[in-house]
C-alpha cells in the first residue's frame, strides 16, 4: 500500500518530469526530446592561463616563477612595461624537425575547465560582460539556460589551445570523444550536437572526419558551424603585415606573438577554395594561394610557410562530414578582400590600397563561408546554409541572431 506522503511524493516528481520536458521557459515551449550541446570555440575565442617556473630566457625585467595568471585575454598584461613578458608566455617556437611547436622555455599555458563553460563564456575575469570583446559564448549559454538547458549538464564547452592548429591537436581529438560519449551518456543516451564560431567549426569537422560513420550515427545529432572560413580569409594573410586590425590594434605584440602560430597559418586562404586567386599585387608581383612560398620568402617569415605546410591540407577536398549540418554565416559588413601597393616593401603602410568588400562579415569572406556548400549535394543528411547580416562576433552575440538559433534548436525533432 502507498501512503499518502509517498503519493504526494510520487505525484511531485511526475509533475516536474512534465514540466522540465513539455512545460515553457520563457514562453517558449521546451521539446521533449532536448539534445546536449558542445559549444566549440573559434580562434583566439578560449580563455588561456599560464604559469611560469624557472623561465631563464624571460626578458630580464620579467619574472622567472609566477602562480597561474591570465593569458588570453588581460589587458593589464598588455602594458607597456609587462607586454614583452606577455609575449614571451604567449608565443609559441617551431621546430622544422619535428614539425611541432613548443612554449618558451618555462612557460606553461592551461586551458582551464575542459567540458566546464568557465573558458568559453568570458576570455576575461576582469572584464566580464562589461568590455564587448571579452564576451564569447556567455550570450548564448544564457538564451539556451532560459529554455531549460542546464550548463554543465546539456550545456558544456569544449575550450583548446587556439594557437596550435589540428595537426597538433590529437590529444584534444581523444578528449573531445570522450567528452561527446559522456554527454550522450548523461543526457540518457541523447545523440549531441556540436556547435562550433568560426575556426572551431573547422575543428569539429576535422574531428568527424576522423571518426567511423557507426560512430557519428550514434553519438552526434548535428554538426552546426556559425561564420566558420572553411577555405581561408584574407584577413590572416594581411595580418601577416600589418597591425592596424582586431586584436593587433589593441597591441602590436598580439599580433607579433599570433605570428607565430601555426592556426594562423591555418586560416589564410585555401587553394581548394580560392585557386590562384591574387590577394595581393606589389612591385615585386602578384601573390596568391598557389605561390605562399613566395609571400613568406619575401616577407622574411620561412618558418609561417613550414607552419603552412603542415595544415594546409587538413580538411582535404572538403568531403561531407557525414552528420546533419547547419552551415550559418554573417555577411554585409566591410571584409578585407585585397590589398595592392606600388612598392617592394610589402610592409609598406603608405604606399598600400586596401580593398574592402561587403561579402563578408568583417572577418571571414563570403567565398571562403560558401565552401561548406558543397555538402548540400549529399541527400543522405539534412542541410541548411543561412546567412545573416551581422559582423563575426555578432554571429554568437547579437540578440536576433541566438533568437534564430534556439528557434531552430527547439524545432528539431
Amino acid at each position: 500500500m502507498v501512503s499518502l506522503a509517498n503519493l504526494g511524493g510520487m505525484i511531485f516528481l511526475t509533475l516536474m518530469t512534465i514540466f522540465l520536458n513539455t512545460g515553457t521557459v520563457t514562453g517558449q515551449a521546451v521539446p521533449a526530446k532536448m539534445y546536449p550541446i558542445i559549444l566549440v570555440p573559434g580562434y583566439m575565442g578560449t580563455k588561456l592561463e599560464a604559469v611560469l617556473q624557472e623561465a631563464t630566457d624571460a626578458p630580464v625585467y620579467c619574472l622567472r616563477r609566477t602562480g597561474t595568471w591570465t593569458l588570453w585575454f588581460s589587458l593589464k598584461e598588455l602594458m607597456p612595461m609587462v607586454r614583452q613578458c606577455w609575449y614571451y608566455a604567449a608565443r609559441l617556437h617551431y621546430d622544422p624537425t619535428t614539425r611541432k611547436t613548443t612554449n618558451s622555455k618555462g612557460v606553461t599555458v592551461i586551458v582551464p575547465q575542459f567540458g566546464g563553460l568557465e573558458s568559453v563564456e568570458y576570455l576575461s575575469p576582469w572584464f566580464e560582460g562589461i568590455i564587448q570583446q571579452t564576451i564569447y559564448y556567455a550570450n548564448m549559454v544564457s538564451r539556451f539556460r532560459d529554455v531549460g538547458l542546464t550548463p554543465a549538464i546539456q550545456i558544456r564547452g569544449a575550450p583548446y589551445d587556439w594557437r596550435k592548429s589540428m595537426n597538433e591537436m590529437d590529444e584534444w581529438f581523444s578528449k573531445f570523444k570522450t567528452l561527446i560519449e559522456e554527454t550522450y551518456y548523461r543526457n540518457g543516451n541523447k545523440s549531441v550536437i556540436l556547435i562550433g564560431h568560426s575556426m572551431g567549426g573547422s575543428v569539429i569537422y576535422v574531428f568527424l572526419r576522423q571518426q567511423t560513420q557507426e560512430w557519428k550515427d550514434k553519438y552526434v545529432r548535428l554538426m552546426w558551424t556559425l561564420a566558420t572560413p572553411f577555405g581561408g580569409n584574407f584577413k590572416y594573410m594581411y595580418d601577416y603585415l600589418f597591425e592596424d586590425d582586431y586584436p593587433g590594434y589593441l597591441s602590436s605584440i598580439i599580433r607579433r606573438a599570433e605570428r607565430t602560430f601555426p592556426s594562423l597559418a591555418f586560416l589564410i586562404p585555401k587553394p581548394e577554395a580560392w585557386g590562384c586567386e591574387p590577394f595581393i599585387t606589389s612591385a615585386n608581383g602578384t601573390y596568391t594561394p598557389c605561390n605562399y612560398e613566395d609571400f613568406f620568402r619575401d616577407i622574411g617569415q620561412p618558418r609561417a610557410y613550414e607552419m603552412w605546410k603542415d595544415v594546409a591540407h587538413i580538411q582535404g577536398s572538403f568531403d561531407h562530414p557525414g552528420v546533419p549540418i547547419k552551415c550559418w554565416g554573417g555577411g554585409g559588413q566591410p571584409t578585407l578582400r585585397s590589398m595592392s601597393t606600388t612598392s617592394s616593401n610589402l610592409y609598406d603602410n603608405i604606399r598600400r590600397t586596401v580593398v574592402k568588400e561587403l561579402d563578408g562579415d568583417t572577418f571571414v569572406n563570403y567565398q571562403a563561408l560558401r565552401v561548406c556548400l558543397k555538402w548540400n549535394a549529399n541527400t543522405n543528411y539534412p542541410f541548411q546554409f543561412r546567412t545573416f547580416n551581422k559582423t563575426h562576433m555578432q554571429m554568437i552575440r547579437d540578440s536576433e541572431v541566438l533568437d534564430e538559433i534556439v528557434k531552430s534548436y527547439l524545432e528539431l525533432a
